[in-house]
């Protein structure tokens, strides 16, 4: 399974041109973004239902926001793969969440 380990992208020790370091700033944003839907969702459930889907689904949140710090070096297959399984356990676990929560309007 050599395959997994090719490189799609790599970040040497420091970013070079304008394309680079948006790409780089882009990953740290959107980081600090997947893993803020974490905390929110857990303290969400904390708050309210507490549910173990309302659990997975923050730690999923997690798990794809140090997808994208680790990506932020260095972009394989494999990492590629992992990524899409997140976002499909993303979608998979909010279904089961927004039943819990749907009167609201923020779903998340």
């Amino acid at each position: 399974m050599r395959f997994l380990e090719h490189t799609i992208s790599e970040m040497k020790n420091q970013p070079e041109g304008w394309f680079e370091w948006s790409y780089v700033a882009f990953n740290w944003f959107e980081a600090l973004g997947w893993i803020s839907f974490a905390w929110y969702v857990w303290w969400r459930g904390w708050k309210g239902q507490g549910t173990a889907v309302e659990f997975f689904y923050g730690l999923a949140f997690l798990l794809f926001g140090i997808t994208d710090v680790i990506e932020v070096y260095k972009l394989t297959l494999g990492l590629f793969l992992v990524k899409a399984r997140l976002l499909l356990g993303l979608v998979l676990l909010r279904n089961g969440v927004v039943p819990l929560y749907a009167p609201r309007k923020l779903y998340l």
